[in-house]
């Protein structure tokens, strides 16, 4: 963490599988070494009664499928996170359906509702850079639905294989049959998954239903392909 202002960085080395954990700690940190660096935060805005209850979801960013804003809502404060296990700040209202985080406010949420109220994108500004995200459904697999994404997938592009497994009633990514990797279910045989932040994996099937491949995103990958090889 960099605080130009202050000339100060911060650098943390843990010896910790929770790596998630840890930006919340870096900004307590940061906040008692420099508190002048953070303003005081104005008075939060709890989530507004009746439709403000439906902004919470999975937003993704349609095409690329690059970006995704994980939105929940705790203790009656809507939080955004940048991945399915990454950190989620706090947003605080400055209208029903635009929000800005908490502090500085330098990222916007604005959602948008289609004809018949319902929640359908999410607008996201961010020092200028604005991006539009849908509002995705997850979806609830069983077993045996799972079971069809499960193989060996070789892309040609990286000369690389990934074998995905299915392991406690989830999707997972199987990394040296040491690590992990869980996935999160979407509709449209997409899954998210969080390594080093988001990852998106978007399968492709035959006319008869049979998985031949999936495609991988994140930032700054867009559509790297992957073969089914059995």
């Amino acid at each position: 963490m960099r605080l130009p202002q202050q000339e100060l960085s911060i650098i943390c080395l843990a010896n910790t599988q929770n790596l998630y954990g840890l930006t919340q700690q870096l900004f307590r940190l940061a906040e008692h070494l420099a508190p002048g660096a953070f303003p005081p935060a104005p008075p939060v805005a709890t989530l507004p009664a009746g439709p403000a209850t439906d902004l919470p979801g999975i937003y993704l960013e349609p095409t690329s499928l690059t970006n995704v804003r994980i939105i929940t809502e705790q203790d009656g404060l809507l939080r955004a996170a940048r991945s399915n296990r990454g950190y989620a700040q706090p947003l605080r209202a400055t209208t029903p359906d635009t929000y800005v985080n908490q502090g500085q406010g330098e990222t916007s949420y604005a959602f948008a509702r289609a004809e018949d109220g319902q929640v359908r994108h999410l607008r996201s500004v961010e020092r200028g850079n604005a991006i539009v995200l849908q509002k995705t459904a997850p979806a609830a697999l069983s077993q045996a639905a799972l079971h069809r994404y499960t193989g060996r997938y070789y892309s040609a592009e990286l000369n690389q294989h990934f074998r995905l497994t299915q392991r406690r009633g989830q999707l997972r990514l199987s990394l040296y049959r040491l690590v992990h990797v869980p996935f999160v279910a979407l509709e449209g045989h997409r899954f998210l998954a969080d390594l080093q932040g988001h990852n998106c994996v978007a399968f492709q099937l035959d006319p008869a239903g049979k998985v031949t491949g999936f495609t991988f995103h994140r930032e700054a990958i867009n559509g790297l392909v992957f073969q089914r090889q059995r």
